[in-house]
């Protein structure tokens, strides 16, 4: 079976719905500029187009969109660590990561040439939570307050201790918008309204198409603009965008697995980091719905009974990272004692089914659909072999997380893209996270991670640990693999450079080789 998901696995797209990384078939190359990757023109292939420009409504999966037009507060360095953007220092004020205040950078113009000021700041971040975006929810009930010419204090309605990490180019609530564009928010999908070393050029930008960047008149960094013009084409058919990369009609593919061959055949660079593990959500840990789910030996048997080694060679080749955790080595809430903690025993997973009185086996219905069904049809034949049978139920993007937020299903194949512990716990397996649909709570998980949420660094990591090895011997899930993002490159484009705790590369770090 492994076998043939291994030819199969370089027909299909896997990718993640995360708030973080989700990735769709690459459109046909439709001509226009050709790519030089040399300080001229930059042409981007990428997947699918950005569902919104307006950085308050923007998924985090189209940053690179927003990247060329708007300035951060913060800048994500590729190895994790953060530098000044916008803002030239932060930090939490007081105890418990309640407050958190900005110092911005001075004589910064936006390319409408509005001044940055403090009073702007604030009222990005006022529109940021009532534009309620994809982002906005870990900000919900915030203020934003001015307490100096160049100063500016978020006092948050509970604790978070990632700020920083949300204001970074990653994520689109840093990327701050001008007075004059928070004036009139609805012109924000056609026109952009940044402070970044570009800006979108509506004469050469056709939605859905292609997005052309031209130099803003007023950037002065942080940073360097390295090409005159940046063009992302919306590329949907994997082949195509290669043959494009081949053709230098295009510098750079954000791209698939599938795509790996043809890049190396071509000698591109070829730029990847694990981003989205891919695996199983086990979602009835009450057993409401399928009563062997509330059975802790029944979850560790299916975990038990997964061979993460193979598949993750399989599905990604030597790309793929094997884990039984929902965080990558070297991350926040790593465990480093829990490596191989389900090593693969499908002998052991029997026994356990047994010990839980299910040695029969049972039928165990899951939600998937298309970014998921290769890993899906991989469990169902290894879970198969220990007694489980899934009952996959394939539906749409729409659907599917319509049933995963309703808890329609017991069990849902699911890809995530890494986050901190804190934000796994606003998306994941906080009682009201969107991927836990069935709302299980849990009183010692749910008192750990409100200890983490407001302690000092140190503590917090401790916690993190501690929150991460719950999810691991409680079995809340059964993660397979880490997936990576690829970017396919001309040898003339440096820069372009990715770690897990940096997934998301820079645009701004992007240069011709010299």
């Amino acid at each position: 079976m492994l076998e043939e998901v291994a030819v199969l696995s370089r027909r299909r797209v896997l990718g993640g719905f995360a708030a973080t990384a989700a990735l769709a078939a690459l459109s046909a190359c439709g001509g226009g500029e050709r790519g030089s990757g040399s300080g001229g023109v930059l042409t981007i292939a990428y997947p699918e187009q950005p569902n919104s420009l307006d950085p308050a409504k923007a998924n985090q999966a189209y940053a690179i969109f927003l990247q060329a037009a708007y300035a951060s507060l913060i800048n994500r360095r590729p190895d994790g660590s953060l530098a000044p953007g916008l803002a030239t220092s932060w930090r939490y004020v007081g105890e418990g990561n309640r407050k958190f205040e900005l110092t911005l950078r001075e004589g910064v113009r936006f390319s409408d040439g509005e001044l940055l000021t403090a009073d702007g700041v604030k009222k990005h971040f006022d529109y940021l939570i009532s534009a309620a975006g994809p982002q906005a929810n870990a900000l919900t009930g915030a203020v934003a307050t001015v307490t100096g010419p160049s100063t500016v204090v978020l006092d948050l309605k509970e604790p978070n201790p990632v700020v920083p990490d949300m204001l970074t180019n990653e994520a689109p609530l840093g990327s701050v918008i001008s007075p004059k564009g928070l004036a009139a928010p609805a012109q924000l999908v056609t026109v952009s309204a940044g402070a970044g070393p570009y800006q979108l050029d509506p004469a050469q930008t056709l939605a859905g198409d292609r997005y052309t960047y031209v130099p803003n008149p007023h950037y002065s960094g942080p940073g360097t603009r390295h090409y005159e013009k940046v063009v992302i084409k919306i590329m949907a058919n994997p082949n195509a965008a290669m043959n494009a990369l081949r053709a230098r009609q295009v510098d750079v593919v954000v791209g698939q697995y599938a795509s790996v061959p043809s890049a190396k055949e071509a000698r591109m660079q070829i730029k990847h980091t694990p981003v989205v593990f891919l695996g199983l959500i086990l979602s009835d840990r009450d057993g409401v719905k399928l009563p062997p789910l509330k059975d802790l030996r029944v979850r560790q048997a299916i975990n038990f009974a997964i061979d993460r080694e193979s598949v993750a060679r399989a599905l990604v080749g030597e790309y793929g990272v094997a884990t039984e955790q929902t965080v990558l080595p070297g991350t926040d809430g790593y465990v480093p004692e829990n490596k191989d903690f389900y090593r693969y025993d499908p002998e052991r997973a029997k026994q356990l089914l047994r010990e839980a009185g299910y040695g029969a086996g049972f039928t165990m219905p899951v939600l998937t659909t298309t970014f998921a069904n290769t890993m899906s049809e991989v469990l169902s034949d290894q879970l198969g072999k220990v007694g489980i049978k899934l009952d996959l139920h394939n539906v749409d993007g729409n659907a599917y997380f319509r049933d995963l937020a309703a808890g329609t299903y017991p069990a849902v194949s699911v890809g995530y893209g890494g986050q901190s512990i804190w934000l796994e716990g606003k998306g994941l397996f906080g009682p009201d996270a969107l991927f836990n649909g069935m709302r299980t709570h849990s009183p010692e998980l749910t008192s750990l991670y409100e200890r983490a949420a407001g302690a000092d660094p140190e503590t917090r990591a401790g916690l993190d640990r501690q929150i991460e090895d719950f999810l691991v011997k409680q079995a809340w899930f059964a993660p397979v693999l880490f997936t990576p993002v690829f970017y396919f490159a001309q040898p003339e484009v440096n820069g372009i450079e990715l770690s897990p705790r940096a997934p998301l590369p820079s645009l701004l770090d992007w240069h011709p080789a010299k």
